[in-house]
């Protein structure tokens, strides 16, 4: 039965034609689309990432990825981001990355990680560029580096408290 006949029988039976009716959305080659379930949960606890399919980039870096076939779209997320997220059971806060200790985009272990507001996270690289004593010095450079964001996030933490978390 096509869209005019379901017109003419509900027209011929004397009830209304609901709006959806004449709206039917058609895909590709004029097939009637498939209806949108429910959105995909792509919060760090999903059990998704779990089973997503994972892969590396040219830096590195391991990356998991989900493709989610109501949307049509590729969902990714870092690993290091995911081990970091579900060991402090929170998301990264904006404008903030995580930074690895050693330098090794591979090693993910949740010791090797920490949460560095972007701003020091890229001043940290460039101090590290300029070092010439790369072992000794970068360490000493790191470790100043976390405990000042650590600073800046209780200050933060502090002020989104006052102000009521509207930030």
């Amino acid at each position: 039965m096509n869209l005019k006949t379901v017109k003419k029988n509900l027209f011929d039976e004397g009830m209304a034609i609901s709006p959806n009716v004449s709206k039917i959305k058609k895909g590709r080659r004029g097939r009637p689309r498939k209806k949108a379930s429910l959105p995909l949960d792509l919060t760090f606890n999903s059990e998704i990432w779990d089973s997503a399919k994972t892969a590396t980039n040219s830096h590195g870096y391991i990356f998991r990825y989900v493709w989610d076939p109501n949307t049509q779209r590729l969902y990714t997320k870092f690993e290091h981001v995911l081990a970091w997220e579900r060991a402090h059971q929170r998301s990264v806060p904006p404008n903030f990355c995580i930074h690895h200790c050693d330098f090794n985009p591979a090693n993910n272990s949740v010791d090797n990680l920490h949460c560095l507001p972007v701003i020091y996270h890229l001043e940290l690289h460039a101090m590290l560029r300029k070092s010439h004593e790369i072992e000794v010095t970068s360490r000493r450079i790191i470790n100043q580096y976390v405990v000042q964001a650590e600073y800046y996030a209780e200050i933060w933490s502090l002020v989104r408290s006052e102000i009521g978390g509207y930030l």
